[in-house]
Parts: structure tokens; C-alpha cells; sequence
């Protein structure tokens, strides 16, 4: 089952509908505030710029003792964490999932974006089949690198687009 375009064109709406529902404002704040009391919004975010983002973003958890953070927040209410993945995952369908899977495995998507953050270039460019040269700076570049070479940012593009939508996919310009 190849993925189609527009075929996931009704998921974002179902997201946002299903994951409005689960937390209320107060909860919603509660859960930023959290997240930005640990100080560490831009570790996360640099972390991409590193080749082999694993062990940045386990550092920056653990600086920012997040572990500690999110079981204080789930204490609050134990069934939330359930919740909300119940809700995330309700909003795609099982013929979705299996296209975003067949289309994600046709590329050695995992496998790649694991050597991506393994700091493998190597490793990603054969999991995706890229020939020639394959030198990434960072995790962030290797990904994009990978998704656009394998067509998977483009058929992720086409298959969201909602009827009608005539845009079109733009190669963006690779990280500088």
C-alpha cells in the first residue's frame, strides 16, 4: 500500500480535536511551565545541531532533571499520560499507521534516522540507499538530508495536503 496523495489529509484536524479534550488550559500551562522551569528549551533545540543528538538530549534531560518534572506532573493524574497517547493515536486510522509505516520502511527510515543520531553518516546513507558524497554537520542536517533524498518529505507533504491544495512540495535549501 503505497502512500497517497491526500490520504492523511484529515489526521491534523483529528489531532488537534482529539488533543484538545484531554487537557484542560490550566493543565496545558501547567505543562509549559514545567517544561521551561528546567531551562533547558534550548539545550533540546541546539541538540540537533550536534552530530549524534543521543547523548545531548540525555545530558539536557538530566541537567534539567525532567525525569523528576513530568512524574510530578503525571502524579497529579496518573491516567493522563495514557490520555493523551490514546488521543494522539486515535486520530490516525490503522490503514494510516500502515501507510506511514510502509512508506517510512521503503527507505530504512529507522534505521537511518538512527545512524543520524549515532553520529553515523555512513551507517544513515546506506539504511537510505544514498550513493556519493554523504557528509552531514549535524542531526538535524543528516535527517533532512535523508527525508529529502528518499522522497519521505515529499510524499509526507502530498499525502497531508488537503483536497484541493495546490500547493507544491519546495526542496528546502540545506542548513547552513
Amino acid at each position: 500500500m503505497a502512500i497517497e496523495n491526500g490520504s492523511l489529509s484529515s489526521v491534523r484536524s483529528k489531532l488537534s480535536s482529539n488533543l484538545d479534550g484531554v487537557l484542560d488550559e490550566n493543565q496545558r500551562n501547567q505543562l509549559r511551565k514545567a517544561f521551561k522551569g528546567t531551562g533547558i528549551a534550548g539545550d533540546y533545540e541546539d541538540a540537533y545541531d550536534e552530530f549524534g543528538v543521543e547523548g545531548a538530549l540525555a545530558q539536557a534531560a538530566e541537567d534539567g532533571e525532567l525525569a523528576d518534572v513530568y512524574e510530578t506532573f503525571y502524579e497529579r493524574d496518573p491516567q493522563l499520560r495514557d490520555e493523551l497517547a490514546n488521543a494522539a493515536s486515535s486520530a490516525f486510522s490503522s490503514s494510516d499507521r500502515d501507510m506511514i509505516a510502509e512508506h517510512a520502511a521503503s527507505v530504512d527510515l529507522d534505521a537511518a534516522y538512527r545512524a543520524c543520531a549515532r553520529g553515523d553518516a555512513e551507517a544513515a546513507a546506506s539504511a537510505a540507499n544514498i550513493s556519493g558524497s554523504f557528509s552531514p554537520d549535524s542531526t538535524r542536517e543528516c535527517n533532512n538530508l535523508v527525508a529529502e533524498a528518499t522522497g519521505y518529505s515529499k510524499g509526507l507533504f502530498d499525502a497531508y495536503k488537503d483536497e484541493g491544495d495546490q500547493s507544491t512540495y519546495d526542496h528546502p535549501e540545506p542548513p547552513q
